[in-house]
């Protein structure tokens, strides 16, 4: 396995991108080396798992280290952070897209600047 592999999910619903992830059955999983997508999946959140505390723990289990969303609660935010997953915000759209823009961007744009969030969300 490669150590600069990181996994990148993204909470989707007909290739378009979901705001809250309690809500949310399917997430894209990037598998990432170097900025390159190498690998994709579609999960499907067993339906036991769909409240947004078992969401995280399941993509933690996954391996997910970074979530792309659109509009998140700080209540997931925190969820995700105590389960090792960066969060990012503020993307729309199209899941392939927005995994796109993400490798490009400066992240400076989408980073959590909530109060609290930023210095939890470097673990």
């Amino acid at each position: 396995m490669d150590d600069h592999k990181i996994k990148i999910a993204i909470p989707s619903y007909n290739g378009e991108i979901m705001d809250h992830i309690g809500l949310c059955p399917f997430y894209m999983i990037y598998s990432v080396v170097m900025g390159n997508v190498i690998k994709e999946e579609i999960f499907t959140v067993p339906d036991d798992s769909l409240a947004s505390e078992n969401v995280a723990f399941v993509l933690a289990q996954k391996g997910v280290k970074i979530l792309l969303a659109g509009k998140i609660e700080a209540d997931e935010i925190e969820l995700l952070i105590f389960h090792g997953i960066k969060v990012y915000w503020n993307y729309a759209g199209n899941v392939n897209e927005v995994i796109t823009t993400y490798l490009k961007s400066d992240l400076s744009n989408h980073e959590l600047k909530e109060k609290g969030f930023c210095k939890t969300s470097n673990n």
